[in-house]
């Protein structure tokens, strides 16, 4: 492979990036209203939805400096998203939970892409794009902790609370 097809192969993988932040800043929106039992949960979720306004802006400064645009949004993540919502949904009818476990699952997700692109970066001498996933995916983590060392409260004060009804 050449250093061209490298090139574009990471601005394809940081459009889809970009494409996965907007789609989260939506969907983080949407979890923090189904979370507002939980006040904890409902902040960090509003928080991490900064955070991915903020990730979105980077990514797009990343394309901007490889002479690209951020793609068209509508229909890419997004489509990613309403399946997997689609799929917790089939077996658990409660938006808070199905939110929840999206929400978690997304984080495991992000990591993954982030780590890829900035792998990419790094063979190709893009030291700015390194750092800049490295500070996403500090971020990243930092939520995906906070859901793996929350979920069986979130799940049990739930349940406390009457929330899990279809």
């Amino acid at each position: 492979m050449t250093g061209d097809h490298h090139r574009e192969l990471l601005i394809r993988w940081l459009q889809g990036a970009y494409a996965l932040e907007v789609a989260l800043m939506k969907a983080l929106g949407r979890q923090a209203e189904h979370a507002t039992e939980f006040p904890e949960l409902h902040a960090r979720l509003n928080t991490h939805k900064i955070e991915t306004e903020r990730h979105a802006g980077l990514v797009e400064h990343c394309l901007k400096d490889l002479g690209a645009e951020p793609p068209n949004v509508q229909a890419k993540a997004s489509g990613f998203l309403g399946a997997a919502q689609a799929g917790f949904t089939g077996f658990m009818d409660n938006p808070f939970i199905a939110d929840t476990l999206v929400g978690s699952s997304s984080e495991e997700l992000e990591i993954a892409v982030y780590q890829a692109i900035s792998t990419l970066a790094e063979k190709l001498g893009e030291e700015e794009i390194v750092s800049i996933c490295s500070d996403i995916l500090e971020d990243e983590r930092s939520m995906l902790a906070y859901f793996n060392d929350n979920l069986p409260l979130i799940i049990k004060s739930g349940i406390e609370n009457d929330l899990l009804q279809t």
